[in-house]
């Protein structure tokens, strides 16, 4: 099958991306998304709903972003320079057990690592779940430490013991972080029900006080009923299931020193003093990526996406009044706010073209090595670099294409390894209640 890439779709990721508005030191997005790698609709159902997720990526641009159930050829997808690469580091875990697993994307010039990343495999998983960690400070506040965790638990209803049993080892690992003094953030599909929660919570805490201390965002923020179920078959159709299931599957928990311990998690409420200042939390949460595919009449996942804001009261108080368009990149994200296709189209900025001249060369070279690299042999991959700016984006997008095209290569084989395991969680309806 011969996959075409959108040029609306392209240009708008582009156009996102371009926008450096100026930013308030102070607080940053963090998404976690389950995108639902092994659905098998076939590779071009997969290329449009990647390219969706990389469309809001690029958008809103948060900080960080947590995926679940990312395959090999989405994060070919998404890594490359005309989509997310320029902006956005690759952190994969060591060894996945299966075809799917967890990532995550740093924000290149909002992110720095602080460790190397940590993958720490679930023992007794039939499913081959992990977690994977990575200690990061955000926009230089190195006072702020924080440390990113992000898994997938074990799914169905049938796998409750193996759950619990799982979230009580990252629970542990994430209060021992926290005993470092780093505020701890860990985000991702937990396939959990709030009773399993309370059990984890409460073995958990019999090895280790500070599990009191993990919070959970979304009742910190308030409980907002419109963003509760992150899977739900009543308004997600992707599953075609006959049955409704609303749950809050996908979750996100954090311990702030001299935040959290303060057992005020019913609200956001800003701390003050000089601990807690320099701690970051979570001050607002949404539900997003629940508009359909346009072209394919599905949703980007079976899962919404799990969008929060964080704030750094230090930094709020350190830095001057935000402008306006750096208040629109803190607030809270709007559905549906991409650019609409005929701007995009032609408001490309000229700022951008230039760019793209100059850095044509060097990306060329890059590719050249990531192929060699790869086995895959020296490609014809160089980019004339020329004044014509339609040429420049034509060539751009045959590349964007070949690099697909090259990376859905191997999807007929991984297909193949998804077909040869039939454990629970590769049905179509692994999550039914």
């Amino acid at each position: 099958e011969d996959l075409v890439v959108p040029k609306d779709v392209v240009l708008r990721i582009r156009q996102g991306l371009a926008k450096v508005a100026a930013r308030d030191r102070g607080s940053f997005l963090l998404l976690s998304w389950n995108i639902d790698g092994i659905d098998e609709a076939g590779p071009r159902d997969l290329m449009l709903r990647s390219l969706a997720v990389a469309e809001h990526i690029a958008v809103t641009q948060p900080a960080v972003v947590m995926l679940q159930e990312a395959v090999p050829p989405v994060l070919e997808l998404l890594s490359a320079p005309q989509a997310l690469g320029n902006h956005y580091d690759v952190v994969c875990p060591d060894s996945p057990k299966m075809p799917y697993y967890c990532v995550l994307l740093l924000h290149k010039s909002r992110v720095q690592k602080l460790s190397a990343p940590l993958t720490t495999h679930f023992p007794s998983s039939r499913m081959g779940r992990h977690f994977l960690a990575v200690d990061v400070s955000v926009d230089q506040q190195r006072n702020s430490p924080l440390t990113l965790v992000t898994t997938h638990l074990e799914s169905t209803k049938t796998e409750k013991a193996e759950r619990i049993k799982q979230l009580v080892q990252v629970f542990l690992a994430s209060a021992d972080f926290v005993a470092k003094g780093r505020t701890v953030i860990l985000a991702g599909d937990l396939n959990i029900r709030d009773e399993e929660v309370n059990t984890a919570r409460k073995l958990a805490s019999e090895k280790s006080a500070g599990i009191a201390d993990i919070v959970d965002a979304w009742i910190w923020c308030g409980s907002p009923k419109a963003h509760e179920f992150t899977w739900d078959t009543s308004q997600n159709t992707n599953l075609g299931a006959m049955y409704s299931s609303r749950c809050r599957f996908d979750r996100c928990f954090f311990a702030a020193p001299g935040v959290t311990n303060r057992k005020e998690a019913g609200r956001a409420k800003q701390d003050s003093g000089p601990v807690s200042d320099r701690a970051w939390r979570a001050s607002a949460l949404e539900l997003v990526g629940r508009s359909k595919v346009s072209g394919l009449g599905r949703f980007p996942s079976d899962h919404w996406g799990l969008q929060v804001k964080w704030t750094l009261p230090a930094a709020c108080q350190a830095s001057s009044a935000p402008s306006d368009s750096a208040k629109g990149e803190g607030s809270a994200i709007t559905e549906n706010s991409a650019m609409p296709a005929e701007s995009a189209a032609s408001t490309i900025l000229d700022a951008e073209r230039s760019h793209r001249r100059e850095l044509a060369a060097a990306r060329a070279e890059q590719r050249q090595k990531q192929f060699a690299s790869r086995g895959l042999g020296r490609q014809s991959t160089q980019v004339a670099v020329t004044s014509d700016a339609a040429h420049e984006e034509e060539s751009e997008e045959a590349m964007l294409q070949q690099a697909i095209a090259m990376s859905l290569a191997g999807s007929e084989t991984e297909k193949a390894a998804r077909s040869g395991d039939k454990t629970p969680e590769n049905s179509s309806h692994e999550q039914a209640a």
